[in-house]
């Protein structure tokens, strides 16, 4: 055999190896890949939500009221999967860091804020689910515990 059959050979071997390659690497990698992109999700919501309450911390810091203020806000939600407790959370954090970052704990009201939340509707990734309050502990670090549940069709 010459030696330019052998690097035929060779190079055919070695081509069909780097195609079988390129089709097998997306099937091997693609739960690895998911797994990063619900982290980074998860990663970018706290960050959007970390700049809101920065900034909404800074707007309120130079009007300085008098007694203790609302300087952080939690959400914690149980529901069906993650993707779907990363976005609640995003969400309903967005909204209540512009209602409440800042604000004297005074004039923030458990009932009133039980009342905003209670069957609160999140429309994510064409699902409807509602929120469910359990608990609202108000202080200099409001928290918010709930349940996403899916809503039945009607």
């Amino acid at each position: 055999m010459s030696r330019w059959a052998m690097a035929t050979r060779l190079g055919a071997a070695f081509m069909t190896g780097v195609a079988c390659a390129l089709w097998l690497f997306p099937i091997m990698a693609g739960p690895s890949i998911q797994q990063l992109r619900l982290d980074r999700d998860a990663a970018r919501a706290r960050a959007e939500t970390l700049e809101t309450e920065v900034r909404k911390l800074k707007e309120n810091l130079q009007k300085q009221p008098k007694g203790p203020v609302v300087r952080r806000i939690t959400i914690q939600i149980e529901g069906p999967d993650d993707r779907v407790v990363v976005e609640g959370e995003r969400r309903l954090q967005t909204q209540l860091t512009e209602l409440y970052a800042g604000r004297p704990i005074e004039d923030v009201s458990a009932f009133i804020l039980n009342r905003r939340l209670q069957g609160h509707i999140l429309e994510i990734d064409g699902v409807r689910y509602q929120f469910t309050v359990e608990l609202i502990i108000v202080g200099p670090e409001l928290a918010v515990y709930g349940v996403l549940r899916p809503m039945t069709a009607r």
